[in-house]
């Protein structure tokens, strides 16, 4: 069996030698599909399989922010975020976030994201609900939003 399998490896070798236009085409062709699919499986893993990190309970994470009828955005107040943290009694704590444009990368390449930050005030707040069942939002590149 062992020779067997050398013996197909030296007529593949010789045969990769003879065609070498082949065997670079058939290497680099191997090599982007290796590429592609580890860039696809990394990806996955770390957006939809690993936890998002600092955060105890995932799946208890939601977001939710106004809008009109017509789906557009719309900013919420203050006052409302007071209502909503006072009177959501199925939430273990609310914390409100503000975008703001970060940028990413080194100096000669940096990238501009949006980001959330904690509001100035409610930053204690929000690290006091991060134990249990932190409120996050998507990122949003308008108003706060909750």
């Amino acid at each position: 069996m062992l020779r067997v399998a050398a013996q197909d490896l030296r007529f593949g070798l010789r045969m990769s030698l003879k065609n070498p236009g082949f065997t670079l085409v058939a290497v680099l062709t191997l090599a982007v599909g290796i590429a592609a699919s580890t860039t696809v499986f990394s990806w996955i893993d770390s957006v939809l399989v690993r936890p998002i990190p600092g955060v105890t309970n995932g799946h208890g994470l939601l977001s939710f922010e106004s809008r009109t009828p017509n789906g557009e955005f719309m900013g919420s107040s203050y006052p409302d975020y007071r209502d909503h943290r006072d009177h959501l009694k199925l939430l273990s704590g609310l914390a409100v976030t503000r975008p703001d444009p970060l940028s990413i990368g080194e100096e000669d390449h940096a990238e501009r994201v949006w980001g959330d930050l904690p509001l100035p005030g409610e930053a204690k707040e929000a690290e006091a609900c991060t134990d249990s069942v932190p409120d996050t939002h998507e990122i949003s590149n308008r108003g706060p939003s909750m």
